[in-house]
């Protein structure tokens, strides 16, 4: 460690010293540290010798570096000289800048003045210009205001270029013209309310060429999809404001109570409610439905009036360009008319149990009114060729089939509860079987709720559905009497009373399918789906009486094949020279058998189709059975063949096998050949 290294270190830990070190010094904050260590000589003392040590130390480092310190100052000297030859040439430079900055300034502040001039002289032409091509527009603007509607278009725009000369530029202060730019507001006002008055008359009486002419007017004058916006929102409070009108409950019993209304003091008299009474509800109900095909006008004509503007819009030069612009706006419209129109009239149904009993219960007239309107809607559209009523198809329809939802659930509802109310009763009755007037009466109800419901395809289905559900319920019923066990199925005593209602049951499902296939195959215009969901339900008919049948034809079955059995029983091991033989004993037995339950248990059942349906596999697997318990027979004589074929005869005269034929021609062949 030198010398100077520790000289510092010293200092710096010495506790007197070290508070003169300290970097944020203060004279009294020190002094006062200083004075509460050591007595006041102590501390003179102290800092003397501190100074000493100091300058001793500073002599030093003057001895170490001396040959440093003294080329420092030769270069301090040598730079003083540098500063004393560079001071004139700095004043020749201040004074060439001065000079320099004179000649500039000078000609700068003469250039901006001409230049200020030369702008005010351009806005001063300018201003004169334009005054000059007002007072000309406004010549000619009273001329195209003299000429009447047909120069409306032509006025607008002098109109529109007169807005052009005014814009970005303030022409208040410019009294030679102040008249003529008022005159120019006054003729705005009065071109903007004859052109919304043209296109109103012109929308009303579908004038396309009023209407083009306005909106021409309206592009004219720089508006036009503002003034097709606010002819939306006009329309659609229109619709609104018609149907609250139409369909307010105190309104419709005004209609019919005019004299009441009247000595009453008001609609329906001070504090009363208008209510309908029974004798009334006639004429309430033909007022409502006169309110609904008012609203459903007043809809259409809006609706018109929107699509005549879209296709001006389109057809003309002019305006194609905002077609894209107001499209939405206009497509947009039926969907929220279609949205208001369901808004009123729920909440008509929700003012008035009336009205939501009328609408509810007569909802097909509702939905044909609607569709009538669709379809006017469509042929307007197909005679505009618009693009606008893409939506009045049938898909765009069915998307909108809100609109009546409620109204269709209700009518569905009360549809099936007249379906349904029927089968449940005639089920309840003592003898718990219908009779076939109970089936007529159901029909009728299907026929009245299938004509009914023709107005419209998705209702006919949704009928039909109903109908499905009602032969399904019906079938249901039936399958609940059905008898089973031994009682349904013994054939030894007369039918008893389970086989008889099983019976009768097959009979009246026979009924109810062949009378539904005739009656709803008679009505004219049912769609075929309606048709192909009726038909389809009635196949559980079908396999119902299929099911009661088979317990039956299984049991008879059965009683066959133990018939059959008994055919080795009997001896067809002799021989003889008799050309004939007579049948076999288990012949007899089967065609008795097979002739007591034909006569007594299968005519009962009344439906031969099913019946034969049911029989034939049994039937086949018996003769099947007859035909292999024949081949097994042995021994085998010649008289036993004639018995056998006598057997084969016997059972062939049940009907015509081929089977049965040629086994019986293969028993006169001989073994050998």
């Amino acid at each position: 460690m030198s010398h100077s290294e520790d000289f510092w270190q010293n200092i710096e830990n010495d506790d007197f010293f070290k508070v003169f070190l300290q970097g944020n010094y203060n004279n009294g904050k020190t002094l006062e540290m200083v004075s509460q260590g050591l007595a006041v000589a102590d501390q003179l003392a102290k800092l003397s010798e501190g100074v000493t040590v100091l300058d001793r130390e500073l002599m030093r480092q003057v001895t170490d570096h001396y040959e440093d310190l003294i080329s420092q100052a030769t270069c301090i000297e040598k730079l003083e000289d540098v500063l004393n030859v560079m001071q004139p040439h700095i004043q020749y430079l201040l004074v060439a800048v001065e000079r320099l900055s004179s000649k500039i300034v000078e000609p700068y502040n003469r250039i901006q003045s001409q230049t200020r001039m030369l702008n005010n002289l351009h806005a001063t032409s300018d201003l004169l210009r334009r005054g000059v091509r007002i007072s000309q527009l406004i010549k000619r603007l009273q001329t195209h205001m003299n000429g009447g509607p047909q120069e409306l278009t032509k006025a607008a725009k002098v109109l529109s270029e007169l807005d052009e000369m005014s814009l970005d530029v303030d022409l208040s202060h410019l009294e030679a013209i102040d008249k003529d730019l008022r005159l120019a507001r006054h003729h705005r006002a009065d071109v903007d309310r004859q052109a919304r008055q043209l296109l109103v008359d012109g929308l009303a009486a579908q004038n396309n060429a009023q209407v083009e002419n306005a909106l021409l007017v309206f592009h004219n004058l720089g508006h036009l999809q503002n003034t097709i916006k606010q002819i939306m929102i006009s329309s659609k409070d229109h619709v609104a404001s018609k149907l609250r009108s139409e369909l307010d409950f105190q309104n419709l019993t005004q209609q019919n109570t005019p004299s009441a209304s009247k000595r009453a003091g008001g609609p329906g008299g001070p504090g009363r409610a208008p209510l309908v009474t029974p004798g009334k509800s006639a004429e309430f109900r033909s007022s409502l439905w006169s309110a609904i095909e008012k609203c459903l006008e007043c809809v259409l004509v809006e609706t018109k009036k929107v699509a005549t503007l879209q296709k001006q819009l389109a057809s003309s030069p002019t305006l194609a360009p905002h077609v894209k612009e107001v499209d939405i706006e206009c497509t947009k419209f039926w969907d929220e008319v279609l949205f208001i129109l369901g808004s009123e009239l729920t909440r008509a149904t929700q003012s008035s149990i009336f009205i939501q009993q009328t609408l509810e219960g007569e909802y097909p007239k509702l939905i044909k009114q609607y569709l009538e309107m669709c379809n006017r809607m469509q042929a307007f559209s197909n005679q505009q060729r618009n693009s606008l009523f893409s939506v009045f198809s049938n898909q765009q329809y069915d998307l909108n089939r809100k609109v009546i939802n409620s109204f269709e659930n209700a009518y569905l509802a009360r549809s099936m509860s007249r379906l349904f109310d029927p089968v449940n009763n005639m089920f309840s009755a003592e003898d718990g079987i219908p009779s076939h007037d109970n089936i007529d009466s159901i029909l009728r109800t299907v026929l009245d709720e299938l004509s009914v419901s023709m107005v419209e395809s998705h209702l006919n289905k949704v009928v039909a559905s109903n109908v499905a559900n009602t032969i399904k319920l019906f079938c249901t019923k039936c399958e609940q009497q059905i008898v089973t066990g031994s009682d349904a199925v013994q054939f030894i005593e007369a039918p008893t009373t389970g086989q008889l209602l099983n019976a009768s049951l097959v009979d009246i499902l026979h009924y109810l399918t062949l009378q539904t296939k005739r009656r709803v195959g008679n009505i004219n215009g049912l769609s075929p789906e309606a048709i192909t969901i009726i038909f389809d339900a009635l196949e559980s008919c079908s396999s119902l009486a299929i099911s009661i049948i088979m317990p039956v034809v299984t049991a008879i079955e059965s009683s066959m094949e133990a018939i059959l059995l008994t055919m080795h029983n009997e001896d067809f091991s002799q021989n003889g020279d008799k050309s004939e033989a007579p049948c076999s004993l288990y012949v007899k037995e089967l065609l008795s058998y097979l002739s007591r339950v034909s006569g007594q248990y299968l005519s009962l059942f009344k439906w031969p189709e099913i019946l034969a349906e049911s029989v034939r596999p049994a039937a086949e697997r018996c003769l099947d059975l007859f035909v292999r318990l024949a081949c097994l027979v042995r021994p085998l004589g010649s008289f036993g063949r004639l018995k056998l074929a006598a057997d084969f005869g016997q059972v062939c005269k049940l009907t015509y096998y081929t089977k049965l034929l040629i086994i019986k021609e293969i028993l006169y062949l001989r073994v050998d050949t």
